[in-house]
């Protein structure tokens, strides 16, 4: 079988009820006594570990002195450190203090050690934690690798802001680098094109007009790239009215003692007045229309010459039809005069 078929010691579970009512011939679940029995049928089990070789010394003695060490954890741990006091071996460290809580086994090493005084000391060092909860066997992990999750998880976050942001980078001259998400531009112009103002307010003209024409030139379609002439004009906008406010009818006088600038009926005559006067302007630009259509309809429509007539032609083919050519009257010619002779020739 390749490595890579074969998972990491951490990441494999043992759960085999079976092999506990099989070959732990005691207790109906598991407690106290027999969690060790039922952990050495694990993929985890030492074969070479000191546990087994003090099971393997004690198979030999009577069955009653037998069973009061093997189906006692605490008798077999205590005469398992007595007589291996070096060397590998499992012990309990955690008893569940209620059902559904785990067991906790370490796989602890023993080791003697020389001081610098040259006193020897024996050290315990915990090689691995294994936790048994109900039939389920499972190995912890170190901390090491928890740590080395752990960053691994944070950096690939990281990497994926930095994507993120690469994505969202915008520069222009103008406004520099930013970094403004296409999706929240887009929800903040839904929110914008959704929310009314208050009621009794005027909009500049100049703001209808700028959404006006981001409305037909987007059409249907979101806008998701970054508009400098938009942010520029919202910018101008927001420069020259942002501390204003424009109200049909407003408020005048101090804190406590505001009054209206005029009264309803004045403002009612004042929105009809200007309706009117639009509306006779539209009226008036109307009829200078038409009236310049009619103009243009009238000189494009010309009298339509009528057809020459027919040329008459004979039978013979011949061209009487065509005017004669008049006689050309000779012109008489008068004889040459006789030369005068001078006088007193």
């Amino acid at each position: 079988m390749s490595l890579f078929n074969n998972p990491a010691p951490d990441e494999q579970m043992f759960y085999d009820p079976d092999a506990f009512y099989r070959d732990v011939n005691f207790g109906e679940t598991i407690n106290s006594d027999n969690v060790m029995w039922y952990f050495s049928r694990s993929p985890w089990y030492d074969q070479q570990s000191n546990n087994n070789a003090f099971i393997l010394q004690t198979a030999g003695l009577d069955i009653n002195e037998r069973n009061a060490i093997w189906q006692n954890r605490h008798n077999f741990e205590r005469m398992l450190s007595s007589r291996f006091p070096l060397g590998i071996q499992y012990v309990v460290t955690g008893e569940a203090q209620s059902p559904g809580q785990p067991w906790v086994i370490q796989r602890q090493n023993r080791v003697k050690e020389i001081e610098d005084d040259g006193s020897e000391v024996t050290r315990t060092y915990v090689e691995a934690v294994y936790y048994v909860v109900g039939f389920a066997i499972f190995m912890a992990p170190s901390v090491g690798d928890i740590i080395r999750s752990r960053l691994q998880t944070i950096s690939t976050s990281l990497q994926d802001i930095f994507e993120m942001g690469l994505k969202l980078d915008s520069f222009t001259p103008s406004t520099g680098h930013t970094y403004i998400p296409s999706d929240l531009e887009s929800s903040k112009q839904q929110a914008a094109a959704g929310s009314f103002s208050r009621a009794g307010s005027v909009v500049p003209s100049e703001i209808d007009s700028s959404q006006n024409a981001n409305t037909q030139s987007g059409g249907d379609a979101e806008m998701t790239e970054f508009s400098d002439d938009l942010f520029l004009q919202s910018l101008m906008l927001t420069t020259r009215y942002g501390n204003e406010y424009a109200d049909e009818n407003p408020l005048q006088g101090e804190p406590g003692s505001f009054v209206f600038t005029n009264t309803n009926q004045a403002v009612e005559a004042r929105n009809k007045a200007q309706a009117a006067a639009q509306a006779n302007t539209a009226s008036i630009a109307a009829a200078a229309t038409l009236k310049q259509a009619e103009a243009e309809s009238i000189a494009s429509v010309a009298p339509t010459p009528k057809p020459p007539p027919p040329e008459a032609v004979s039978r013979k083919g011949s061209i009487s039809s065509l005017p004669k050519a008049g006689k050309e009257k000779r012109r008489k010619s008068k004889g040459l005069a006789s030369p005068i002779s001078p006088p007193g020739a």
